[in-house]
């Protein structure tokens, strides 16, 4: 639940950690090598390259570095493309996506000291003189990747501009909370007790969605309501259960996807019904706005559904058409910034 010393960095200059895949590229090993190719001393060295392992850059057995594919990819990147694996690989970092998911909840900004105080709660406890360095690091690497902003009275918010927001957090591990809403402490406690207790379930389940996420379709309907999340100025979130989340306007929205037919469609949207309920429960988000959204529009025989769904069980529908999103008068009203169609 606390995020352990040994997995935060301790490395201010997020270029110079990006830097050690390409010492290692080029034949850097050792943490002595490495601190020689990137000019820094030796103890540096060791620093650098453990914030290059955490985020997923290298490998490291007996003092003998690897690249990962990832480390790879950064190494040998165009400019133009590194900024974004990189702001994937800093966001798979879990203080990291802390800090954005809690900067995500306050759009005009937390002072330093909030910030402070945020990373003292979620972080193994250390002496006062380290929080500030944590905290320091933190901005220099979303400054670095041009995620954070300093505002006039200085205090720091994400940047508002949309296309350098993240297409998409993924979050590894389902007991962590998409998106926090109370005290991060008992957040993470809840979500992690609810996840624990359900796991027998859950370890089905998440073989049904790996299947359902291989098809093509599938894939559509998410990368189609990303783009409107981002585009509203949203972090779309997922985890191995959700295919995705975000808040928009204070509201969490729970969304989930399903292929469909003419056949399969009422079957189709009970399932997600039920999963729904579950996300939303394990992820302690009660006030949660449950969204289905479906590769085409409901048969004749099911179309009653529509009305069952939004007036009986407050959840909205939507339905794709030539890559195109429509929904129903009530769910365009209440997601007016998914653009949906008639």
């Amino acid at each position: 639940m606390l995020i352990s010393s040994s997995n935060i960095p301790q490395a201010d200059s997020l270029e110079d950690v990006l830097a050690v895949a390409i010492a290692v590229h080029r034949g850097a090993r050792s943490f002595q090598e490495i601190a020689a190719a990137i000019h820094k001393v030796e103890r540096q060295g060791r620093y650098y390259r453990k914030s290059a392992e955490l985020i997923g850059l290298i490998t490291n057995d007996n003092n003998q570095s690897q690249l990962t594919d990832l480390g790879l990819r950064i190494a040998t990147a165009r400019s133009t493309n590194k900024r974004e694996l990189a702001l994937n690989a800093v966001l798979g970092l879990e203080l990291i996506r802390r800090v954005v998911f809690f900067l995500d909840l306050h759009p005009d900004g937390v002072s330093r000291i909030a910030l402070e105080d945020f990373i003292g709660s979620v972080t193994q406890h250390v002496g006062p003189s380290m929080i500030p360095r944590r905290v320091s690091t933190v901005i220099s690497w979303l400054t670095t990747l041009n995620l954070l902003e300093r505002m006039p009275d200085e205090s720091l918010r994400l940047v508002a501009q949309t296309d350098l927001r993240p297409k998409q957090v993924e979050v590894k591990d389902i007991i962590e909370p998409l998106i926090p809403r109370q005290h991060p402490l008992a957040d993470y406690a809840t979500v992690e007790q609810r996840v624990t207790t359900a796991r027998p379930a859950i370890s089905v389940l998440l073989n049904d969605v790996a299947r359902e996420r291989a098809n093509k379709a599938h894939r559509q309907l998410v990368n189609l309501v990303a783009t409107r999340l981002r585009g509203s100025g949203a972090i779309p979130r997922s985890n191995p259960l959700i295919d995705l989340s975000a808040q928009v306007e204070d509201v969490p929205l729970i969304f989930e996807m399903k292929s469909t037919t003419q056949v399969n469609a009422h079957n189709q949207v009970r399932r997600a019904i039920s999963q729904l309920y579950e996300y939303r429960y394990l992820q302690n988000l009660p006030d949660a706005r449950l969204v289905i959204v479906i590769e085409l529009p409901l048969h004749n025989s099911v179309a009653w559904m529509k009305r069952y769904l939004e007036e009986d069980r407050q959840i909205s529908l939507i339905w794709n058409g030539k890559n195109e999103l429509h929904a129903d008068r009530a769910t365009r009203d209440a997601l007016p910034y998914l653009g949906l169609g008639a």
